[in-house]
Order: structure tokens, then C-alpha cells, then sequence
């Protein structure tokens, strides 16, 4: 699968409202950064991120679990930056 976001493509985040299964999100990372993944798995206040680029993306193991005050937000726009 290729990757949703590349280099040079602007996002639009929206920082408040629910975050559910399947949403594009921006989170801060100790490690990474600030990084963009999609949610995989909700539980008890956790969100398990993915990348939509299985074989290029950093895996939720390394990744870990990410809390509500990691999400900087929702994607909410996506523009092509080519």
C-alpha cells in the first residue's frame, strides 16, 4: 500500500472532538516526533496507531501505546503538496 501522506502535503488537524477507529491522526512521539498514523485500536483511554504503509511504516510494537494528550489532532484535510 502506498503511503496517504508524503513529504511536501499540507494537513489540516482539528484538536478537539472524538477520536474513533480508523481516523488519521498527528501524535507526538518521545522518539519519533511528531508523526502521522491512523487508528488501529482504542482501549481505556489508549490508542494503538498504524501506518497506512505496512512495509515502509514503523510498527505499533515500536510505537507503543499513545494517550488522548499525545494526539495533537484529527486530520481533518488532506492537500496534495506536488
Amino acid at each position: 500500500m502506498f503511503p496517504t501522506i508524503r513529504a511536501g502535503d499540507y494537513l489540516f488537524i482539528w484538536r478537539w472532538g472524538t477520536i474513533k477507529k480508523g481516523d488519521l491522526v498527528v501524535a507526538d512521539h518521545r522518539r519519533y516526533g511528531r508523526i502521522v498514523k491512523r487508528v488501529s485500536h482504542i482501549q481505556q483511554n489508549t490508542f494503538i496507531l498504524v501506518g497506512d504503509n505496512v512495509t515502509e511504516s514503523t510498527s505499533s510494537e515500536n510505537l507503543g501505546s499513545f494517550t488522548k494528550e499525545q494526539l495533537v489532532g484529527k486530520v481533518i484535510w488532506h492537500i496534495n503538496g506536488r
